[in-house]
């Protein structure tokens, strides 16, 4: 008998919205307030609270808001409880590029009288220093705490206040920016402007004209389009593994995945794969064929590498605890712990191919996590080598 190699299926990947390809950028037009709110209103529980808000009639002065002006260096108090430590690096490594340009306004907090800041520390320090220093023309260094800078002030504070805005910037509701909200925007600086960002954001750039060609369009997990074959929606792992390493997993999985929503397992099994056969000096036909036997064997136990993925996860949480009873939490697999697996179940099966070092790994205390695999997997691994598997 014979196992099936999977074979990747054809998509229409111009379904999936991509934001950064080049048409859609050159369409692009900037959006008024009135859109914005418009695409608010179509929110039911957005429109819930404003209903609610309404019913209780609740509302707000504009003087409750804060407001813009100048403020004077040494009218500037930081509580440690509401920012981070000062971080002398982050001053020292942004100094060489300081661009005045890039820099945010204060944000004060008026308690009595007294103006704590709770926003762009590192910022004001930066300015003080080259007013100090005599780096900014209008500013006499002697008299630096008097030079103004430009802030956001919220009149009649509470005490707390500048800690809990610090906490929440922009209320409890806040959402920091994702992996894909970062590499959208570098990659859309990158085509949109490249004599001015083409050499800064080069790699994400690359990495999205890699996405592009192997027709795996990054996504935000909340999209639409999440799930569907075409997307990633794990951006950061595009970052976590070298070049070489993603642009072989993604050449594997439209070989033989294509058609299937991109798993994560792709990354460490792939990545794994070719990094030993460099280190070795495979040729690449070698590693190919490897890639080919081993995903004949996701096919056919696992259906997928998304079900391999899930198996193996359950698998080392029971290897794991055997080799550690009295462990109270359970770590994650490593990213190679799928290409382990799986050379594993290819050794079982007589497999003929060199396979990498890891399929000696995850073995501890005469334990192998081959043994903690399901027992219908292990028993179908038994019958097929009664087959006599050709290879």
């Amino acid at each position: 008998m014979k196992l099936k190699v999977p074979k990747g299926q054809k998509i229409d990947i111009t379904k999936i919205y991509n934001p950064v390809n080049a048409k859609n950028l050159i369409n692009r037009k900037p959006k008024k307030i009135t859109d914005l709110i418009s695409l608010a209103e179509q929110n039911p529980k957005i429109m819930e609270e404003i209903n609610q808000l309404i019913a209780q009639n609740v509302q707000f002065s504009i003087k409750d808001f804060g407001v813009s002006g100048y403020t004077k260096l040494g009218d500037m108090l930081f509580d440690e409880i509401a920012q981070r430590d000062l971080v002398l690096s982050h001053i020292a490594n942004t100094l060489p590029n300081f661009k005045p340009s890039l820099t945010s306004p204060a944000f004060l907090a008026d308690v009595k009288g007294d103006l704590y800041n709770y926003d762009t520390m590192h910022g004001l320090n930066m300015f003080g220093l080259l007013c100090k220093h005599g780096r900014i023309k209008e500013v006499d260094p002697e008299n630096y705490l008097d030079a103004e800078y430009a802030s956001y002030t919220i009149p009649k504070a509470s005490a707390g206040l500048p800690a809990y805005s610090a906490m929440t910037r922009n209320g409890l509701g806040q959402k920091k920016w994702s992996s894909i909200d970062h590499h959208k925007t570098k990659v859309g600086l990158a085509r949109q402007y490249p004599l001015d960002y083409g050499k800064m954001f080069y790699k994400e750039a690359r990495l999205q004209d890699l996405c592009e060609l192997y027709e795996a369009i990054p996504v935000s997990p909340q999209s639409a389009y999440n799930g569907k074959a075409g997307t990633i929606s794990r951006v950061d792992a595009l970052y976590k593994y070298e070049y070489y390493q993603v642009e072989f997993t993604f050449d594997r999985h439209k070989a033989h995945w294509h058609g299937t929503h991109f798993d994560d397992a792709a990354y460490g099994f792939y990545g794994n794969m070719i990094t030993y056969s460099k280190s070795v000096g495979w040729a690449k036909k070698e590693l190919l064929k490897l890639s080919d036997h081993l995903d004949a064997i996701v096919f056919d136990f696992f259906t997928d590498l998304a079900g391999a993925r899930t198996e193996i996860v359950h698998s080392h949480e029971r290897w794991f605890r055997a080799c550690n009873p009295l462990a109270k939490k359970v770590p994650s697999p490593t990213d190679d712990c799928f290409l382990a697996v799986m050379q594993k179940i290819y050794l079982q099966l007589g497999g003929t191919c060199q396979v990498t070092s890891h399929a000696y790994n995850f073995v501890h205390n005469n334990r192998d996590i081959y043994d903690y695999l399901p027992e219908e997997i292990k028993n179908k691994v038994d019958s097929y080598v009664q087959s006599n598997i050709e290879w």
